[in-house]
């Protein structure tokens, strides 16, 4: 089967999700890095994750909690950044099913959603913001995140925010809304293998009587 192009037309919820990093610097001038993951389907961004130094095993730790609450994508598009092509992310989404879609070294484009996020949030924020300190730049990225999801008109969703189109989990993580609205209470048995990574995840769905 052929692999979905950034930007042609997906219509599945968690068909195929986008990761990439960017970098900013705290006031000092010292440099941190920013993990963001979108839903290319929803637009939304799923997590954004905010250090000074982000490692193979942060990507395999944030993907794994995406997978265990929002369910598991079919694809996963990235650029071939060494966070993102290490041996033991490919082997743990190789495990999972989880296909790599790396785009062309040199050609952003091809990770057009994500781009066009980044964008937004370098025009919007970084670029605009002098962060004292990394728990400042934590909190207003995190602050901008939700602003984008939950508040921001988007075009391509007809002047609706991203949130209210995405999967809707309670705050036990006990329920939600999937497969295209219908209601399930699942339950997910994770198994982390701490010592070494990559960890693996196993998890079933129990459909509510």
């Amino acid at each position: 089967m052929m692999a979905p192009a950034s930007g042609s037309g997906l219509n599945t919820r968690t068909m195929c999700g986008a990761i990439d990093l960017m970098m900013a610097r705290t006031a000092e001038g010292r440099a941190f890095r920013i993990l963001t993951i979108i839903d290319e389907y929803t637009r939304e961004c799923l997590t954004i994750l905010t250090q000074r130094r982000i490692t193979s095993q942060d990507v395999i730790e944030q993907l794994f909690y995406l997978f265990v609450f929002r369910g598991t994508p079919e694809y996963i598009r990235s650029d071939n950044g060494p966070e993102f092509t290490a041996e033991a992310v490919r082997r743990w989404l190789n495990d999972l099913e989880v296909t790599t879609l790396f785009i062309e070294p040199g050609s952003p484009w091809e990770n057009g959603y994500i781009e066009s996020f980044n964008g937004k949030l370098r025009d919007e924020l970084l670029d605009r913001e002098i962060f004292t300190t990394l728990i400042e730049a934590k909190i207003l990225i995190e602050e901008w995140r939700k602003e984008y999801n939950q508040v921001r008109p988007h075009s391509a969703l007809d002047c609706r925010p991203p949130a209210p189109e995405t999967i809707a989990v309670d705050s036990n993580l006990t329920s939600g809304t999937i497969n295209g609205g219908r209601s399930e209470i699942f339950t997910s048995l994770c198994v982390i293998k701490l010592k070494k990574p990559p960890f693996t995840i196993h998890s079933y769905y129990a459909p509510m009587l």
